[in-house]
């Protein structure tokens, strides 16, 4: 599998590939909780000093690496290409998210636990 590296400087959109559970997961709430990020934020700069801002819509936990995806929180996971390209298998990835929302005190089935892609929005 051949992963792009890189980005458009023009675009108003980023492309992710990320291991974790959608708003439709009957955790989404508690994982978004969990890791002190709420949707009704009104700044960037009011997730900065928890999370780290990469454009587009994507917030990384700077405590636990765990990524909120889309200004409007679709998506918590792990991001994984870097993951994938280090060589790490999906249940390895899926095992390590469910390990850190296990920590925080959410536990979630492996089977909820999917492989997203696609592109987030700009903010």
């Amino acid at each position: 599998m051949k992963i792009r590296q890189g980005f458009v400087s023009n675009s108003s959109s980023s492309s992710f590939l990320a291991v974790g559970i959608d708003r439709y997961s009957k955790y989404f709430n508690k994982a978004l909780e969990a890791i002190d990020f709420y949707e009704d934020w009104q700044k960037v700069e009011d997730l900065e000093p928890k999370f780290n801002h990469y454009d587009h819509g994507q917030f990384v936990s700077k405590e636990t690496d765990i990524c909120v995806i889309n200004d409007d929180a679709n998506f918590v996971g792990l991001l994984a290409g870097k993951r994938f390209m280090r060589n790490m298998k999906f249940s390895q990835i899926q095992t390590e998210f469910r390990d850190k929302m296990k920590s925080l005190g959410v536990v979630i089935p492996r089977n909820e636990i999917k492989l997203r892609y696609g592109k987030s929005d700009g903010c």
